[in-house]
């Protein structure tokens, strides 16, 4: 739905939006579970996918459409093209890479946080910091980009500073 003038702006827009759940969620789940136990998170938690699917199935029609005129190219699977595109290559690698780190960071630092002794809602609010964070660096990744001279050299940099990080992690108590 975005013109190349507007793809980077709306991409960054997304990106931030995206991390709301990672800011709110932890959190609420953390108070629900020191104030209402396990259970109660868990039906909080089961509920918020329904309400999402009545309010898409409600506000559905909101959703922007393609343009008119816009046509997908019909010259050849696109997995097939993807593949070929050795930049993408590179790009889904590191991706999943990051991602993975991500997601193994959401899984365990609970664990790693009961064991130090913290509440879920303290814990809670320590996987909410990371999704302040996120928006952060989101905000000032322009900035971000022009002090690494590109963004290949910021990706390496950011990649190697999350991996000591990581590899810190489990040293620390409180």
């Amino acid at each position: 739905l975005s013109t190349a003038e507007t793809r980077a702006r709306n991409f960054a827009n997304f990106s931030v939006i995206a991390t709301v759940p990672y800011l709110i969620g932890p959190l609420f789940t953390g108070v629900l579970i020191d104030h209402g136990r396990h259970a109660s998170a868990y039906l909080a938690l089961a509920i918020l996918p329904v309400i999402a699917g009545v309010v898409l199935i409600v506000a559905g029609r909101a959703i922007p459409r393609p343009k008119a005129g816009i046509v997908a190219k019909k010259d050849g699977s696109p997995t097939a093209e993807l593949l070929r595109n050795k930049p993408h290559d590179n790009m889904a690698v590191t991706s999943g890479l990051a991602l993975t780190s991500v997601d193994l960071f959401q899984f365990y630092a609970p664990m790693h946080a009961h064991a130090a002794g913290l509440s879920p809602t303290e814990t809670g609010a320590v996987l909410s910091v990371y999704a302040v964070a996120a928006v952060a660096v989101r905000l000032v990744m322009p900035q971000l980009v022009e002090r690494c001279r590109g963004e290949e050299r910021l990706l390496v940099i950011a990649l190697a500073f999350a991996t000591a990080a990581y590899f810190a992690f489990p040293l620390f108590t409180h």
